[in-house]
């Protein structure tokens, strides 16, 4: 069976019904069983994380499963900026190896120390990394993975999402309150593509015509 990949999103307030419709939808167009599954909460659905966890799994049954908060997300050709977003993507990987983990960061007097990093050798050939950056630190982690992996594709953000006395860190059936969730594969064909930000050049420009998301003409701002 070829590897397949699939994407469900919704708006709905009801965070159950949301992360259920997400769900059924990255189900359908999935071919195969699913081996990873993502997911994205928009902040009003956090305080009902593991909840969420659960639809996701009775609706998908994930072999493994990784997630956070987001201040906005995307699938399935729409964007939600704020607000009740659920996106669920799903891969299905025929004898892919992929093994969920949980990092931590303690800082003491000699730098950062991390844990939960496994071996090298149990890193897999690529790495996806969800990081609360309040509890953690993204820039020791890929500094340790720059020596003890040089080369690996390490991929992934940081949580921007979290509601009050909930977590933001989801890891297969588990709601976690700080640290990064990770997961590693091999097997999977990977090519990286990054989302760059990028320096504002030349002056400020007003757009005078625009068809759908096509720039068609710009006028100086006096």
């Amino acid at each position: 069976m070829a590897l397949s990949v699939s994407v469900g999103l919704s708006d709905e307030l009801d965070p159950v019904e949301a992360f259920g419709l997400a769900a059924a939808e990255a189900a359908r167009g999935l071919d195969g069983d699913c081996d990873l599954a993502l997911v994205f909460a928009g902040a009003p659905h956090l305080g009902h994380a593991k909840w969420i966890v659960s639809e996701v799994h009775d609706r998908l049954a994930p072999r493994a499963l990784i997630g956070c908060g987001a201040g906005g997300v995307l699938g399935a050709g729409r964007e939600i900026e704020e607000g009740p977003g659920a996106v669920v993507w799903a891969l299905s990987a025929p004898g892919a190896t992929i093994a969920t983990h949980h990092f931590e960061a303690e800082q003491d007097a000699e730098g950062v120390t991390l844990r939960g990093l496994p071996a090298a050798g149990g890193l897999g050939e690529a790495l996806l990394v969800l990081a609360d950056p309040y509890t953690f630190s993204a820039e020791a982690l890929l500094a340790r993975l720059n020596d003890t992996r040089p080369g690996m594709p390490v991929l992934g953000g940081l949580a921007s999402a979290a509601a009050a006395g909930s977590a933001s860190l989801f890891r297969d059936g588990d709601v976690l309150h700080r640290g990064a969730v990770a997961c590693s594969l091999a097997g999977v064909p990977f090519v990286p593509c990054v989302s760059q930000g990028a320096t504002p050049v030349g002056p400020e420009m007003t757009i005078t015509g625009a068809h759908a998301n096509v720039i068609e003409e710009l006028a100086s701002r006096p």
